[in-house]
């Protein structure tokens, strides 16, 4: 995979985040044809004080993801130029894949009792009003697995179906 590039979803302008969720809500939306923020694939959280911040938490599309390592069932896997994919039907509902995220990015949909990997769509990037989220070229090292996921931050077809099936 010598050359190869993907996109991969960043936090670039973490200080410009408003809090308005318009990220949120398009990811829900998109990925997940839902109109609230619960189904979504990142998380932006408050946290008060003098200055007030907000903490954003997306997939950095680990090459060796540790969320799909310990999917003993392999509903987790990793995909072709990191990050991972779901086929929920193997799924068993452990949550094992969400405490094992490092950078605590992996999402959990408490209603399908599923997780929600980030499929480095940019959506949430490009209904960012305020540029805070963008997709990244990063050069790939050969790792992940060959034959899942989708490269070049394209979507992949019944990503949707694919997630839930």
């Amino acid at each position: 995979m010598a050359n190869v590039v993907v996109k991969v979803l960043k936090v670039v302008d973490r200080d410009r985040c408003i809090g308005c969720f318009s990220c949120m809500y398009a990811c829900s939306r998109i990925l997940r044809r839902h109109g609230g923020t619960n189904k979504s694939a990142l998380r932006i959280k408050y946290y008060t004080g003098v200055e007030g911040a907000f903490s954003l938490r997306v997939c950095s599309r680990c090459e060796t993801p540790d969320c799909a390592a310990v999917c003993t069932e392999g509903a987790l896997f990793a995909a072709r130029g990191g990050g991972v994919r779901l086929k929920a039907n193997l799924c068993t509902h452990c949550r094992k894949c969400v405490s094992a995220c490092g950078i605590s990015a992996l999402q959990w949909d408490e209603a399908e009792e599923l997780p929600i990997p980030c499929i480095q769509c940019g959506q949430c990037a490009k209904y960012c009003p305020n540029g805070v989220l963008a997709l990244v070229d990063r050069p790939v090292s050969g790792t992940g697995d060959a034959a899942g996921g989708a490269l070049s931050g394209e979507t992949e077809k019944n990503t949707t179906a694919e997630t839930r099936a």
